[in-house]
């Protein structure tokens, strides 16, 4: 690394301990105002810095990087990426020092990142463009949680050529520091399918309903395209669309069955290409049968086809030569209950950003007497809150759970917000404070065990969370259990 670039990132790590100060506080209804502060930990990190002029990319590793408790460990690489890159790019590639993260941002549902970023993405050449994704795919995925990403530009999906006809798809990470060699092989293979009449072969992002928060979820699949015909694309993922195995997914309707006539691209103003579908009106009553609203599918379509295929500006769906030009959300999220309104009935991908679900771990008590962990879909801009997770938590076992039959710990007449008075974040390790020891096992040390392990094993699937400590108006309650030391996660309580 040049002394150029050690002396820039110091000062950056400078000015963000200027910054930062060590936890981060929550006050809940009924407890004493006070600051809010933004809790930091540290975490040592990989950026894969993208060559343009070799195709190439070079790790650069960040000792001690500060990293924010409220958002996601990929989310700060990213932005460090970019403006690594940005510090970096010679003057060939200038365009790139404006390169930012576009509404929605990042956004990530279970195992899969969600990247949009500026315009300045869609200036570059098709091999330059592939190596840069493949250096943001590499630095997201080295911590682990994250095993693809969708990276849009503009609110477009990516292409693999410059006349924007063979979509890239979702990437994955590449061990190799050769992004040619890894898009040669993706060019390769489709070449191939058009000269011999093989399916083409693409990772694909599918978003699917989901019942519970009604959001949807996001979920790659390797789809087998019959050819490059709009109609025969734009199917296939609609087929799929019909197909999933996560929990929670209700199956939905062979959407192609109720398609009136060819799926069909429209110019608008010269500028845009939007894809106009039809369906019948005979979809909305089926939808009701399978319990699917009508503004989710609209998302799980747009989103899609929106983010694969990279001539698509928009879509427009109608019903019965009508187009949908408003619907009005209902879930969890921010934004459920108010009206979105589509121009022309023109639907984007960021319209439906906000519907976006990810998965979180829970543990509630079972039949032999210990924890089980079930999975449950939040919005994803909950994902890193402690106190949303508690909620989740607290609220007990639902129908909609990758796991059911499962008994509730907190069953008396408190409510989460009536009994928790702070959460305060230092470094690796989360201090909750209660008004009252409601978990207090009595003479039953095992109810009280599952009550804390079920804690403190939920908010340490938080990336950064290491223990859990555990007080009653800021001192150690008297339990069965020691409450001086900060617990651990633990797995002898799960059965």
């Amino acid at each position: 690394m040049s002394n150029e670039s050690c002396a820039r990132i110091a000062m950056k790590r400078i000015l963000s301990l200027l910054c930062v100060l060590t936890f981060v506080s929550f006050f809940f209804p009924g407890a004493e105002a006070a600051e809010q502060l933004n809790g930091m930990y540290t975490t040592d990190a990989v950026l894969y810095i993208p060559d343009f002029q070799s195709a190439e990319f070079r790790e650069l590793v960040l000792p001690d990087v500060e990293v924010s408790t409220r958002a996601p460990l990929e989310k700060t690489l990213l932005t460090l990426l970019l403006e690594e890159i940005s510090d970096t790019v010679p003057d060939a590639f200038s365009g790139l020092r404006d390169l930012s993260l576009l509404y929605p941002g990042y956004v990530q549902s279970r195992d899969t990142a969600l990247i949009h970023l500026s315009h300045e993405v869609l200036d570059l050449d098709p091999l330059s463009r592939f190596t840069l994704c493949q250096a943001i795919t590499n630095t997201i995925c080295t911590p682990g949680q994250v095993k693809s990403c969708l990276i849009m530009a503009d609110g477009k999906a990516l292409s693999l050529d410059e006349a924007q006809t063979i979509p890239t798809g979702v990437f994955a990470p590449n061990e190799y520091s050769d992004p040619l060699s890894a898009m040669s092989q993706l060019l390769f293979r489709h070449t191939e399918s058009e000269t011999t009449n093989l399916h083409y072969r693409a990772n694909t992002a599918l978003f699917y309903p989901v019942s519970a928060g009604h959001g949807v979820v996001c979920e790659v699949k390797s789809l087998a395209y019959t050819s490059d015909a709009i109609g025969d694309a734009v199917k296939t993922i609609l087929a799929a669309l019909s197909e999933s195995e996560l929990f929670d997914v209700p199956k939905l309707p062979e959407l192609n069955d109720y398609l009136v006539g060819e799926p069909e691209l429209k110019k608008v103003e010269d500028t845009e290409n939007v894809l106009v579908l039809s369906f019948n009106s005979e979809l909305s009553d089926v939808l009701s049968e399978y319990g699917i609203l009508r503004s989710v599918l609209m998302a799980g379509i747009t989103m899609s086809l929106q983010g694969y295929f990279p001539w698509m500006n928009g879509v427009r769906c109608e019903m019965d030569g009508e187009a949908i030009l408003a619907i009005v959300p209902v879930g969890l999220y921010d934004g459920a209950n108010e009206v979105v309104s589509f121009d022309r009935g023109f639907m984007h991908w960021q319209d439906f950003s906000h519907f976006v679900l990810t998965e979180i771990a829970l543990y509630y008590g079972n039949d032999l007497g210990g924890l089980s962990e079930t999975r449950r879909y939040i919005p994803s801009s909950w994902a890193n809150e402690p106190q949303q997770l508690l909620t989740q938590l607290f609220n007990g076992p639902s129908y909609y759970d990758s796991v059911t039959d499962l008994r509730p710990l907190f069953t008396g007449a408190e409510t989460l917000e009536e009994t928790l008075k702070r959460v305060e974040t230092k470094e690796n390790q989360l201090n909750l404070d209660f008004n009252v020891f409601f978990w207090d096992g009595k003479t039953d040390l095992n109810k009280e065990q599952n009550a804390v392990f079920a804690i403190v094993n939920t908010l340490t699937k938080l990336q950064w969370c290491r223990r859990v400590k555990l007080t009653v108006n800021g001192e150690a309650p008297q339990g069965l259990l020691a409450y001086e030391t900060p617990f651990m996660r633990s797995m002898d309580y799960e059965r």
